[in-house]
This record gives structure tokens, C-alpha cells and sequence, in this order.
């Protein structure tokens, strides 16, 4: 998050705004801003704001919400903006639209109208608001970029094992780089392979040791 507040700063002193001008630009409270731009002293730890806040926050900047998430790495820079309908779908499944969106709510106690969502699926809204997509992302426990290209079922699983749903997203980042094993990594990246890595999951869960199971399929 330190891209984020860095960026708020500088731009902030750029303008020539002091932090309670900017917090009043922003219609967020001073104490908030300056918490960003440091630390929250309670915990010593960064916040992390919600998409809401950053809507106001990039309005403040003069830039789109768009271009800050691109920026600070909620949206990668790469993405083609080009909203995919057959994921949202793909993700009702037989479920009607007023039982998707409620179950949205009861799971990320975060509300998108079911006629929204319908518009959403259908291609009537080919650019959703980020924070929209921010709710759908949570709720399918996907990075944002996935509802920016056409997936399939075997797309969604891989996507929620590497490429999750983060609060923040640091661009510069892969959720594989703490892999130093090429061949390793390949593996994971090969979409054929989402069952095993599905399995492994499961195993891990179970506290499951790889000796017992390399045991139970292997004669040494």
C-alpha cells in the first residue's frame, strides 16, 4: 500500500493542498488521510481503504478511479477494459438474479441490484463500475482482471488458487514469485493442471503429509 500513499502525498503537495484541503476535497476526514499517508498509529500498520474511499480520493487527484486503481494496482496496467459478460453467467450458474445478488450480499455484505447485474451479464454495461467489479471479484475470490477477459469453469478454480482476490495489489507482483523453481512454476501456470493443484489444496487443508501419500501410491 505504500505505492498508494505515496502517490496520494506527492500529488497532495504538488497541488499545494495541506492535508486538511485535501481531506475536505476528498470528503474524507483529516485524520483518515494522514493515516494513509502513514500508518495507522492504533496498529502501526498501513490502512487499506476501500474502493469507495478511493473513488473519492481519485476524484480529488483529477484522475479517474480507473486510472488510480491501474495505477496502485487493484486493475493491472495491462488489462484490456473490455468487460466480459459470460463470466457473471458463468457464476449465477441456475441460480436466478435476485438469489446471485443476495447471496453477494450475504457474502460480502456489499449490494449490486439484480437489474444491474443482469445488464452486467447480458453486454448492456460494457464498462461496470470498478467498484462493481470490485464486488464481484470478492465475491468469487478473483483478482479484478478476471472479469476482463472470457473464461471457463477450469479458468475460474485456477484463477481463485493463483490469482485470488486481494484487498490490494501490488502490479509488481506475481502470487508465484516466491517460487524459485521454473519447472515448479510452470506447472502451476499450465491451466491441464488445476485438479492436481485443487487436490493439493485439499490435502494441505487436511494436514495431509506428502510421505503418506507418496507411501500409500509408491512401492520403494
Amino acid at each position: 500500500m505504500g505505492h498508494l500513499s505515496n502517490l496520494i502525498k506527492t500529488r497532495r503537495q504538488s497541488a499545494g493542498f495541506s492535508l486538511r484541503e485535501f481531506s475536505e476535497k476528498c470528503g474524507l476526514s483529516h485524520t483518515y488521510i494522514k493515516n494513509l499517508e502513514e500508518t495507522d498509529p492504533r496498529t502501526g500498520k498501513e490502512i487499506v481503504p476501500t474502493v469507495e474511499s478511493l473513488d473519492k480520493i481519485a476524484r480529488a487527484l483529477n484522475m479517474t478511479l480507473e486510472e488510480l486503481l491501474k495505477e496502485i494496482g487493484y486493475i493491472k496496467k495491462d488489462t484490456n477494459l473490455s468487460f466480459e459478460g459470460s463470466n457473471l453467467k458463468m457464476i449465477r450458474g441456475s441460480k436466478s438474479y435476485k438469489d446471485i445478488t443476495d447471496d453477494i450480499f450475504l457474502k460480502t455484505n456489499r449490494k449490486i441490484d439484480p437489474s444491474i447485474y443482469e445488464d452486467m451479464e447480458k453486454g448492456n454495461d460494457e464498462s461496470p463500475s470498478p467498484i462493481l467489479v470490485d464486488i464481484l471479484a470478492n465475491y468469487s475470490g478473483v483478482d479484478r482482471s478476471f472479469f476482463y477477459r472470457r473464461n471457463n469453469p477450469d479458468d475460474l478454480r485456477r484463477a481463485q488458487l493463483i490469482d485470488p482476490y486481494r484487498v490490494y495489489d501490488d502490479h509488481k507482483k506475481s502470487p508465484l514469485d516466491h517460487i524459485k523453481n521454473a519447472e515448479l512454476k510452470e506447472f502451476i501456470e499450465n491451466p491441464e493442471n488445476v485438479d492436481y493443484l485443487l487436490l493439493a489444496k485439499e490435502l494441505k487443508s487436511k494436514k495431509i503429509k506428502v510421505k503418506f501419500i507418496r507411501d500409500m501410491i509408491f512401492d520403494d
